[in-house]
């Protein structure tokens, strides 16, 4: 776990640029929500007033504290000559001790040998670095501001609080990328349960399908910070068995990012489920407000599909990924907006997200959630799928697997979307 001098909240939200979705909130916890009752109203205002504010049993308050260590800040002209960032397992600065740690998880966290999920090769790390040192140069914030970023830097975004991510295993892999950010603080790499309550935990793995083995935790950061995952592949699991029971292991003011796209393959389905969610979520709302962001769903790069997405067969070729459209050359990023563009019309549809984002996005604005972009930035990361199950031991992938990736890799390039994500979050909670 990496952290270093950290800046006043105010100046971070200063500087902070938007992206895509990221807009404040248009929330007014004055209003009532449809069908909601008087005493319903006033309990949720309650409860809103409270989501950014101290539980009564504890004695630090939340966000209130200093970061736990140092972590000089290292500019675009370092890591142009070579220095490996932060996000990407960079030694903490000036001093590091989890560095010299010879426990498995601060190795794996250093990202200098190959383990599960798999490491990517010294070279491509490479590569990823200086191709977002291309794009800050070009003007993109968003790579500048993710190859300066310090865990500090989330401290008072996180601090006091569970940071959940829900989803299947792209968001497990990128629960593996976030807390290798904080390696640095995460005290005795200790993983956590969710609740003390085994009972809870019962519960929670329940009807998930999951082997005993993926049962949720949490990893351990200073003065009451944790960051945890929770296995969700699928929505239906997440309304009707862990929604219900979210207070149970959720305290008001923690933080839950939410994905789970990429187990639907059928447009029209995941259409049908993103509204049953919309149904669902207004519904919990009104029991229990929770802060909760929905990432984007990630794209695949698939060569059978001229958008990259699988298409429902194992047998082969499906290996070696390639660029959507199958050229790095049909779909541009540009560095200073963000967006995407393309020169042929049967891409266009990849300009907007595909037919995931397409369903979702609109579900999500109506609800007021924040969207935390992470499409159009890991469009061109096709690169760094190989060295990722490659020898065919996840699920069906037995010719390749160009839906994950090798780390250090477009998870941690997610870690500024994130950081963002969270200080809009809290700017719409301190001003309301």
């Amino acid at each position: 776990m990496l952290l270093a001098a950290w800046l006043a909240l105010g100046y971070m939200l200063e500087v902070l640029p938007t992206h895509g979705h990221l807009q404040e909130v248009p929330q007014n916890s004055n209003s009532a929500t449809p069908g909601e009752s008087t005493q319903g109203r006033q309990l949720r205002q309650l409860r809103q007033a409270d989501l950014w504010s101290v539980p009564a049993e504890s004695a630090q308050a939340v966000g209130s504290q200093p970061c736990p260590a140092q972590f000089d800040r290292m500019n675009v002209a370092d890591v142009a000559a070579g220095a490996k960032p932060y996000v990407f397992g960079g030694d903490q600065r000036p001093t590091c001790q989890a560095c010299k740690s010879n426990n498995d998880r601060a190795q794996y966290c250093r990202y200098e040998r190959f383990a599960e999920p798999p490491i990517c090769p010294k070279y491509e790390q490479e590569r990823l670095a200086q191709y977002f040192v291309k794009q800050a140069l070009a003007g993109s914030q968003n790579a500048q501001g993710l190859l300066e970023l310090t865990p500090c830097d989330f401290w008072p975004l996180i601090q006091g609080r569970s940071l959940w991510l829900f989803g299947d295993s792209i968001t497990m892999e990128m629960f593996h990328g976030t807390t290798c950010f904080f390696y640095e603080l995460w005290i005795d790499f200790q993983r956590q349960p969710v609740s003390k309550d085994q009972s809870v935990i019962d519960f929670l793995m329940k009807d998930s399908g999951l082997p005993p083995n993926w049962e949720p935790w949490c990893a351990v950061l200073p003065q009451n910070t944790r960051i945890c995952h929770v296995r969700v592949n699928k929505a239906d699991y997440f309304m009707k068995q862990l929604v219900p029971s979210l207070h149970r292991i959720l305290e008001p003011h923690d933080l839950i990012i939410l994905n789970f796209g990429l187990w639907y393959n059928d447009a029209p389905e995941f259409r049908q489920v993103m509204l049953d969610f919309e149904v669902s979520w207004r519904e919990a709302q009104k029991k229990f407000p929770y802060l909760m962001a929905w990432r984007e769903t990630s794209p695949q790069h698939f060569p059978l599909s001229e958008v990259g997405d699988f298409q429902g067969s194992w047998e082969p070729p499906h290996f070696p990924c390639k660029p959507v459209g199958g050229d790095e050359s049909a779909i541009q990023l540009d560095p200073v907006t963000g967006h995407l563009s393309t020169l042929r019309p049967d891409l266009e549809g990849v300009l907007r997200g595909n037919s995931r984002n397409q369903a979702s996005t609109p579900v999500i604005e109506r609800l007021g959630i924040p969207i935390m972009p992470a499409w159009n930035q890991s469009v061109p990361l096709w690169f760094l799928h190989h060295h990722h199950h490659s020898s065919g031991s996840h699920l069906g992938y037995n010719n390749g697997d160009c839906t994950h990736h090798c780390q250090p890799g477009m998870y941690q390039t997610w870690l500024y979307q994130l950081h963002t994500t969270l200080a809009q979050l809290h700017a719409h909670k301190q001003a309301s």
